[in-house]
């Protein structure tokens, strides 16, 4: 794969960010990747319990780097190490991995190839291209394609008075989406999770790093949005197959029924905090939300969302909810003591 004069997937740096004790996704991954013929891969070993190192050494000690930090900082904080030491490694392309990402054959030629065809338009500081996860991209599937600038400004954790007829509508027989037979090659988006998302360093410069004090959940939503609120593009590219080892706490397979229930009793305690207090954070302090319409919409899903709660005897996680959601509007972001990362 050439761009720009030079073997591409030789100047591609992997970051990827583990936690925990997490060896048996990391050890795939990283083959993985090395398949691809990358030229770099820098490891953030997140407060990692184990020989992260040792690991690193026996597969490729001169592709492989491992970065250490003492303590659990969380996706964001974890991406913006990794990417802040990528970028004064020198390195050129970044694509982002987390941790129990496989890329299927040719994700990676793929995706260069569709980031170079883009570049005839883009400048590559306002750039960046995504590999393709079935699990979290299933409106790409059944040809539902969120607009480029995404959900409705005024949404509350995603949910919109709006959209219920066309939901409802979706339920129906006749309004029941259907798999598509052809799939798009390339398709706007207007954010982006840090899996398989592969840009040229000088995005950093433009948007900057990850914001750290988000921890954990939608973070990577508000650093994509940098990208593409002010001008720039996201690509999705469906042919450039990324497969995740472990299921999304908050993905439809992974969800018991609705979003209200996955909101309820999925996931743990922490993981449903971080989630609600940041995804409020963003819809309140990165949006421009109508007030009136907004705090309509709040009372909307949290009704709903309390009625439920009280049938299945989950008010101690809406409880949690509430105060989740209101640590993120009024801005109390960072690490809650409350819910310390594993």
């Amino acid at each position: 794969m050439v761009l720009g004069g030079i073997n591409a997937a030789n100047h591609v740096t992997v970051v990827s960010v583990t936690y925990g004790d997490r060896r048996q996704f990391v050890e795939p991954m990283l083959r993985a990747a090395l398949d691809q013929g990358v030229g770099k891969v820098i490891l953030v070993s997140n407060g990692s319990p184990w020989d992260v190192e040792a690991l690193a050494a026996s597969l490729d000690s001169a592709r492989i780097e491992v970065f250490r930090l003492e303590h659990n900082l969380g996706s964001a904080g974890g991406y913006a190490m990794g990417i802040a030491h990528a970028q004064a490694r020198g390195a050129k392309l970044v694509w982002l991995l987390d941790d129990d990402n496989i890329p299927q054959k040719n994700c990676l030629a793929v995706l260069l190839g569709a980031y170079e065809r883009a570049l005839a338009k883009t400048r590559p500081e306002m750039l960046a291209v995504l590999a393709f996860r079935a699990d979290h991209h299933t409106d790409v599937v059944y040809g539902i394609y969120p607009t480029k600038r995404g959900s409705r400004p005024d949404s509350f954790l995603g949910f919109h008075i709006l959209d219920i007829p066309q939901k409802l509508w979706r339920r129906t027989p006749w309004g029941k989406p259907r798999m598509l037979k052809d799939i798009p090659a390339a398709i706007q988006r207007e954010t982006a999770p840090y899996s398989g998302l592969l840009f040229d360093i000088t995005l950093i410069q433009n948007i900057g790093l990850p914001k750290t004090d988000l921890v954990l959940y939608a973070d990577d939503i508000e650093f994509t949005r940098r990208l593409t609120h002010t001008g720039g593009e996201i690509l999705l590219v469906p042919p450039a197959r990324l497969m995740d080892m472990e299921c999304t706490w908050n993905t439809k397979r992974a969800s018991t029924s609705s979003s209200f229930m996955m909101w309820l009793q999925d996931g743990g305690d922490f993981r449903a905090y971080y989630s609600a207090r940041n995804l409020s954070w963003v819809e309140t302090h990165t949006k421009q939300p109508s007030s009136s319409v907004y705090l309509l919409n709040k009372l909307v899903y949290l009704t709903l969302l309390y009625s439920i709660a009280l049938i299945n005897g989950r008010l101690s996680r809406f409880r949690l909810l509430y105060d989740a959601i209101a640590d993120g509007e009024k801005g109390h972001l960072g690490i809650n003591l409350k819910f310390p990362l594993p």
